[in-house]
């Protein structure tokens, strides 16, 4: 999957223009990613791992006194005899396809968890964002990836000594597509629709609304070695999307009066350019498992928010803040069986954010055939 291709980020704490509620990030990010070897059974990068002893007879000469076997490592031999085969030290197709090898089938499983307290200017708001997506690619040859993703996700949040709450509830699907361009990179692409009811409430109103939301994702993702066992993933992304709202009203009764405020159905674009970067080694133990930590630095930039990027602050009043923020991701990814992979993660999002705190925990269990 590109990158987890499908990424619905929004600015975090931004208002939409001519709303009343603090924008927050919808994180749907299914694995997607770089490419796997295409190998029949799951192998360590080169250099990695004890090496497999095989017998090899010289060939024009089968007597059983005469021939003299000689030590060769097997997985070297199935290189050998696999000349079409992408290069050891490319990148995986997809973060799903990370031990993939020659699998023409991957089903993955992500779970993520983001965590927001904003503090900034007198801001009171918590966030709590979970979503869950599930998704299959097929690998049509050595070097491309397509499938699709369908996921859940939900959020809660509150805000003015819980005077402002806003929960919302989704749906997304999406499509996907990766290609080895070169020996060490790999371009993917992501398209993904998600459908949020939103049930608002500002004291004594309440009032409920829906979203369409569109967006779209291009990763460029490679990989070269970093020293004699360890690699580096330099990782360029760009998100573009489009969020609609439709118009609702807001009711409520005050003092035995009713109330009702209409407003009206508000739209924006939002775009985010990401650079990162990992760093992983891959370890076999004793009992012949692939772990492979890893960490990650990135930066990152909005170049399109609603409402020019303002939020709301303490007092009611807005103020626009820095489009840039860091983030510091480590994990570990792990080859559990055979054909399963399974990968956990945990990061600090909002690196040079002063006041602003976002944490993300990620789950993801994917499957060869």
């Amino acid at each position: 999957m590109p990158g987890m291709p499908i990424v619905v980020t929004p600015p975090i704490g931004t208002l939409p223009p001519k709303g009343v509620m603090p924008e927050l990030p919808i994180a749907v990010k299914p694995p997607i990613g770089t490419t796997g070897r295409p190998q029949d059974i799951a192998m360590a990068p080169r250099g990695m791992g004890p090496s497999i002893p095989c017998t090899v007879v010289p060939k024009g000469d089968r007597d059983d006194d005469a021939a003299q076997p000689r030590p060769l490592d097997c997985r070297e031999l199935a290189e050998n005899e696999a000349p079409t085969d992408p290069p050891p030290d490319g990148p995986p197709l997809t973060e799903g396809r990370e031990f993939a090898g020659a699998a023409p089938w991957n089903l993955w499983a992500n779970a993520n968890y983001v965590g927001i307290a904003d503090r900034r200017y007198g801001l009171d708001l918590d966030s709590s964002i979970g979503s869950l997506s599930i998704g299959a690619d097929r690998r049509f040859n050595d070097k491309l990836v397509a499938g699709f993703t369908l996921g859940i996700q939900n959020s809660w949040n509150s805000a003015f000594e819980n005077d402002w709450r806003l929960d919302t509830n989704g749906v997304n699907l999406g499509i996907y597509a990766a290609y080895l361009v070169s020996r060490n990179w790999v371009l993917d692409a992501s398209f993904n629709y998600s459908r949020i009811e939103n049930t608002q409430r500002i004291v004594v109103l309440n009032g409920d609304s829906s979203s369409n939301v569109y967006s779209s994702t291009v990763d460029a993702t490679g990989q070269y070695p970093l020293g004699s066992e360890a690699f580096i993933r330099p990782k360029l992304s760009v998100t573009y999307g489009h969020n609609q709202t439709g118009g609702y009203a807001m009711q409520g009764t005050l003092l035995n009066t009713p109330l009702q405020f209409n407003l009206p159905g508000v739209s924006y674009n939002f775009g985010t350019i990401e650079s990162s970067a990992e760093v992983n080694r891959t370890f076999r133990t004793k009992g012949g498992a692939l772990i492979m930590p890893f960490s990650e630095i990135a930066v990152r930039y909005d170049f399109a928010r609603p409402n020019d990027g303002r939020i709301i602050t303490g007092d009611l009043t807005s103020v626009r803040v820095s489009p840039w923020a860091g983030s510091i991701r480590l994990g570990v990814r792990s080859l559990i069986s055979r054909a399963t992979m399974f990968e956990a993660r945990l990061g600090y999002l909002s690196v040079g954010q002063r006041d602003l705190n976002v944490w993300e925990a990620r789950l993801m269990l994917s499957h060869y055939f």
